[in-house]
């Protein structure tokens, strides 16, 4: 180290010593005074003073404090002068530094004298200021050191950097003045080249001679900002100087956690920034492949077990859980977790098995925990965040990893003990080590199994607390073993089971995963169903079956079927469960095999109570049942000796006798399970043979009414696609319908519907009766089949299981007797034709116009062979009643009111069956339509003048007027009222009644059941939004602008509009129908305004807006009605390409369905709904993925309490400028 530099030397001794006489010129003054108060005091406390002594003393210290204040001046003068004296020659020494202009200044001799000047004036001042620190203010000392270190370190930052480190590390409270000049950081250090100035710099940092405060090291590390320097200078560097560099970092850094113990924040603060190296390092040797794993290693390993030594390093544990040990190789991270849990990495058994039996003890680790409470949550996260590092897989046996899998075993049985078993402990640590679990368990599954039996072993001492644990885990992913299901049966069966225990078996099953995985299919088709790949359930088949097994084995254990030794036999009961004991238990294995444990015996309780939990039991374990793929299972040779004691009898049994609810819920569910795993289920035939029908009704009627939904819709695609329509032949299918539409519990199953499928809507896709959720099921498999077979041609030739399905259905329906009277029937009916409908299929119209001819051939036969019962019912039926197949509501409870075929009915739910039944009315009444058209035409003939080429019609709207108004509508109707009105004079007030009665035709349909008022009032019951309602107005104006031909006296031949004539005695119907198309037209564009500018369904909603104006418009506009109107002078809003469509006499949409208005009807979007409604057992066939909810976290990041370096805005103080360290008068030339 360079000399003192003499001149300065004597200036600052000048100067020190001028200070001292300053500072004891100023004690001296300050004594007089304190002196003259005491003096003073004691004077007055004499009783016997007087005034003139205390004036005296005053006098006397007043001379001596101007005495003395004279010399304080004196030496503030001479203080002043050797600062100034200083000051200049600093001044002059920085003055003569011309090279600092240089920018950079070029290297001379002459440089490094100046350097060497620089040097002694330094160690100068840092030797007077450690002198004046002790003896006096140094504030000058550290103002002059600023001052010219700034100089200094702009001639050579590195060099000069070293140098004032190593004086600054010599005095205290640096943080205040000094931390400027460590310039130890990216400014300087940019390259790895510069690795070994920057860690000797640290060295020196972090010497034990240093005299530093923990204030001083927290701003010197905020200043040299280590984690951003060190990132920059690895950015470009190979992996070998990387790993190089970043070791002699830790080794510097991690030496002060110890000897600094005492304080903490700056412990906590290096662990950080250590961690904080560690994964810039892994960063970097993840780039790159040629990477030294065993130096990676050994830094890691230094590190972990530096903040592990809590002993040495107090707060080390909280340190632990952001360590990236994913830059660990596996032998390392073994060694580390054993190392942490305290137990011998060398003699802990690898081998799984032998680690369940013989886990390792782990009572030196719980011990730490104890005395370090505090500090264990972080040694807890860090162990979670071990073995969530590790990647998932390790137990999967084509790529087992004994190490890894070892490692995560023990990691989670030190948890678990802790946590849970440990009395001392477990109340500290169960709620993170709980969380913890839940991430354990979303990277390893396997870990579930783990835990589920740590927790059985120990059910007796954690009790309430195994449901807690098994909330937070994500058992949606635990693929349980056999062996688990061993356990979860001892659960349910053990004698001594309390009722927490089995509340956590019942907690476990139901949060098991019984769903179909989304990306995987299984490669072997299915013998029931072949026609595509099914979806793989997340559990396998055989765990499946088990659990089936194993509910029915616990069921057995509550309500056994088996009659007690002694006792008359109850029928076949007791053979059945002398089979199913045997059966059931078949798959599990030998008492020996599971650890059972006694418990102790809740014997007290009372047989209500008992008799209560066990039907909550029994329809619990029917729910669970229901969730279980058990028709994907293969055939089960178990469910087949079951089903073999499931006799005629037995399910007679089952149907008549009053036994308990219990009871029958245990057989009726067996009779589920085993019908479902066996060929009776799969095959026609054996379906046939093995009683099915009879199994069904008992499962209806003593079971639950979802599961027969559920069994239906797996079978009947199986039976459809070997057997064709046979299944639909058979007579007791229509018994099962009435069953199921007339079932005391749940009429029309609409409660099981609902809770197989589960929907946001208040009416779900299949309507108001659950049995069509049977067919929408079916139908949809069969458009599935036909989909993937492709037996059809692209012109529509060939086999169609589609056209099967709804023919067989709809023929199922119609066969029962009166079914247009079961509201139910009509409901199914109704879904038929929506589906039909949607998918572009016209067979309900086809069919319905056979049933019609059917319906009135019976009534023909009736009226001429029962002539005395059509007298009897004189009263109900009347003379010209029409069998209608729409009759809307009826009762029997009213029959005056809801005359059999008496009044048109008005159906107000079954909107598609309606459309479909009024249409095909419409057809059949075609006939009578043109009579009363003639009819009419004769007596206008007969009204025309002769020279009149015109006809004038009757168009009077408001019944008994001889003028008729017609309306000029505005834009945005709201009522039928005019603006302006003309008048017509008419000839005639045709009543259409008369005409009609004078018609002399066989069965002639009564005037009210014409079809064109059942369409208006169905239109007027109709949801504002209904896809049909646009076809409903589109047939309803080609009804009420047909017209006929009529000749004039001239004998010409004009067209007679004449449907309107329909509507003149009933004007209040036509208002009605105007109102409603407004409301309609206000509907739809408070729609549009509502939908998203430019979009498709703007648009559509639009089109129909508009359209629905103009028949508005076309309702008040009477002129259309003349017979000399031609639309096409109609302005463009009246949409007149669609009236002329209405006008066309030879072709019209009832005759031809290309012609209605499909263009406004969104038959892509009926299409989807369909296809993407979740129809029973139609997701193991979906084409489509839908997102998995379950996301990997594979990341170390833990759900415990640990530090995250946040990145913020530097804490680098940058060096002064050179302006500040130069003189006034070099700066301003």
């Amino acid at each position: 180290m360079y000399e003192l530099n003499k001149e300065l030397k004597l200036l600052l001794l000048s100067h020190h010593e001028d200070l001292l006489r300053l500072s004891r010129a100023k004690a001296k003054a300050e004594r007089l005074g304190l002196l003259e108060k005491v003096i003073t005091t004691f004077i007055q406390s004499d009783a016997l003073h007087k005034e003139q002594d205390i004036d005296n003393v005053s006098h006397a210290f007043s001379t001596l404090a101007t005495e003395s204040q004279k010399w304080v001046d004196t030496y503030v003068l001479q203080e002043q002068k050797s600062k100034t004296a200083v000051q200049a020659f600093l001044d002059s020494k920085l003055s003569s530094l011309k090279f600092l202009q240089q920018q950079p200044p070029k290297k001379s001799p002459v440089e490094a004298i100046h350097v060497g000047m620089l040097k002694g004036i330094l160690n100068t001042l840092f030797k007077y200021d450690i002198i004046m620190n002790q003896n006096g203010d140094n504030s000058n000392i550290q103002e002059w050191i600023t001052k010219v270190s700034t100089a200094y370190l702009h001639m050579c930052p590195i060099q000069g950097l070293s140098f004032l480190i190593q004086h600054l590390v010599h005095i205290r409270h640096i943080s205040t003045w000094a931390i400027p000049l460590i310039q130890l950081n990216y400014n300087n250090f940019t390259q790895i080249a510069h690795g070994n100035n920057y860690t000797m710099l640290l060295a020196l940092v972090f010497d034990k001679e240093v005299v530093w405060t923990e204030d001083d090291y927290l701003a010197v590390l905020d200043q040299m900002d280590m984690v951003t320097t060190c990132s920059g200078m690895m950015e470009s560097a190979s992996i070998e100087d990387v790993l190089s560099f970043s070791k002699q970092v830790m080794d510097i850094i991690l030496v002060p956690l110890e000897r600094r113990a005492s304080f903490r924040n700056l412990s906590r603060r290096l662990s950080q920034i250590t961690t904080q190296l560690a994964q810039l390092v892994y960063d970097k040797a993840g780039d790159t492949e040629e990477v030294d794993q065993g130096k990676l290693d050994d830094m890691m390993k230094e590190m972990i077990y530096t903040f592990a030594d809590i002993e040495r390093v107090p707060v080390g544990w909280s340190s632990l859980p952001n360590v990236p040990f994913m830059a660990l190789s596996m032998k390392a991270l073994w060694e580390v977790t054993c190392s942490l849990l305290s137990i011998n990495s060398e003699t802990t058994s690898q081998y799984l098995p032998h680690l369940l039996e013989h886990p390792p003890d782990t009572s030196a680790f719980q011990k730490s925990l104890n005395e370090n409470q505090t500090q264990g949550f972080f040694l807890m996260s860090c162990l979670v965040n071990i073995a969530t590092c590790i990647p998932p897989g390790v137990d999967d046996i084509s790529q087992l990893d004994r190490m890894a899998l070892a490692c995560v075993t023990v990691i989670s049985h030190a948890l678990f003990m802790t946590a849970f078993v440990n009395e001392a402990l477990r109340d500290i640590y169960y709620k993170d080590v709980r969380d913890g679990f839940g991430v354990v368990c979303s990277n390893h599954a396997f870990v579930t199994s783990l835990l589920f039996r740590w927790t059985v072993h120990h059910i007796s001492l954690m009790e309430g607390m195994s449901i807690y644990l098994f909330r937070s885990l994500p058992l949606h992913r635990w693929v349980i073993l056999r062996d688990d299901l061993v356990l979860l049966n001892s659960l349910f069966t053990n004698d001594e089971t309390k009722g927490r225990q089995i509340q956590f078996a019942k907690y476990i099953v139901e949060n098991l995963n019984f769903e179909y995985r989304n990306d995987s299919r299984d490669d072997n088709l299915a013998k029931s169903q072949p026609w595509a790949k099914r979806k793989l359930p997340f559990l396998g088949y055989d765990i499946h079956e088990d659990i089936a097994f194993m509910l029915l084995d616990a069921c057995h254990k509550f309500q056994p079927l088996l009659t007690e030794t002694g006792k008359k036999s109850n029928g076949g009961m007791e053979m059945v469960g002398a089979v199913v004991s045997s059966a059931v238990n078949t798959y599990m294995p030998l008492a020996e095999q599971v650890l059972l444990f006694k418990l102790p015996n809740a014997a007290n309780t009372s047989l209500s109570k008992h008799q209560a939990f066990i039907r909550d039991f029994m329809k619990w374990a029917w729910k669970m049942v229901l969730r279980i793929k058990l028709y994907d299972c293969p055939v089960s040779s178990r469910a087949a000796d079951i089903e073999k004691s499931i006799n005629l009898p037995f399910l007679r049994l089952i149907l008549n006798s009053n036994t308990s609810e219990e009871s029958t819920l245990h057989a009726s569910l067996l009779v589920y399970v085993s019908f479902m795993l066996t060929t009776t289920s799969r095959h026609f035939l054996r379906f046939e043979s093995g009683n099915g029908w009879m199994k069904l009704l008992v499962i209806l009627r003593r079971g639950k009414p979802d599961a027969v939904i559920h069994a239906l819709c797996e079978m009947i695609p199986s039976f459809v696609y070997m057997h064709g329509d046979d299944f639909f032949n058979d007579e007791s299918l229509s018994d099962l319908l009435i069953h199921m539409t007339q079932l005391k519990t749940d009429p029309g199953l609409v409660n099981a519907a609902k809770d197989v499928v589960k929907t946001k809507h208040d009416v779900p896709y299949y309507g108001t009766c659950g049995i069509n959720l049977v067919i929408g099921s079916t139908i949809w498999q069969s458009k599935f089949i036909d989909d993937v077979s492709q037996l059809m041609e692209e012109g529509g030739a060939g086999f169609s299981y589609l056209d099967l399905v709804l023919h067989s259905w709809l023929k199922t329906l119609l066969r029962k007797p009166d079914w247009m009277w079961d509201t139910y029937c009509v409901a199914m009916v109704d879904c038929v034709c929506k589906i039909a409908f949607s998918l572009g299929n016209r067979v309900a119209y086809k069919m319905f116009i056979e049933e019609h001819k059917r319906m009135e051939a019976t009534k023909n036969q009736n009226q001429a062979n029962s002539q005395r019962i059509t007298r009897f019912f004189n009263s109900v039926i009347s003379g010209d009643g029409f069998p209608s197949l729409l009759v809307g509501e009826w009762s029997v409870l009213n029959i005056k009111a809801n005359t059999f075929y008496k009044t048109p009915g008005i159906e107000k739910q079954q909107f598609w069956f309606a459309f479909e039944v009024l249409l095909m009315e419409t057809v059949e009444e075609q006939a009578q339509r043109e009579e009363i058209a003639k009819a009419i035409g004769v007596q206008m003939e007969k009204l025309l003048p002769p020279a009149d080429n015109t006809i004038t019609t009757t168009t009077d709207m408001n019944a008994n007027a001889n003028t008729t108004t017609t309306t000029t509508p505005v834009a945005s109707p709201t009522t039928t009222s005019s603006t302006t009105t003309t008048t017509t004079t008419t000839t005639t007030n045709l009543d259409i009644a008369p005409i009609h009665k004078a018609l002399n035709i066989p069965h002639k349909k009564p005037l009210e059941f014409f079809s064109i008022y059942r369409w208006a009032q169905h239109i007027l019951v109709l949801p504002l939004d209904h896809p049909l309602l646009i076809l409903y107005l589109q047939v309803f104006f080609t009804l009420y602008y047909e017209s006929t031909s009529i000749s004039t006296s001239e004998n010409k031949t004009q067209q007679l509009v004449y449907g309107y004539t329909f509507f003149n005695k009933k004007p209040e119907l036509i208002s009605k129908l105007r109102d409603t198309i407004a409301n309609i037209q206000t509907h739809y564009g408070q729609k549009m305004a509502n939908l998203g500018h430019g979009s498709q369904a703007q648009a559509d909603a639009y089109s129909l807006q508009q359209t629905y104006y103009s028949m508005w418009l076309w309702l008040g506009q009477t002129d259309i009605l003349k017979s000399d109107f031609k639309p096409t002078t109609l302005p463009q809003h009246y949409s007149v390409p669609r009236l002329l469509g209405c006008y066309n006499t030879t072709k019209q949409p009832w005759h031809d369905f290309q012609l209605f208005w499909m263009d406004l009807v969104d038959m892509d979007d009926l299409e989807h709904s369909f296809l993407e409604y979740p129809w029973e057992s139609s997701e193991k066939f979906q084409r489509v993925a839908t997102p998995d909810d379950i996301s990997s976290n594979l990341d170390t990041i833990s759900l415990f309490r640990t530090q995250r370096y946040t990145p913020h805005q530097s804490t680098v103080v940058n060096l002064p400028s050179l302006d500040t360290a130069l003189p006034a008068a070099k700066r301003n030339r």
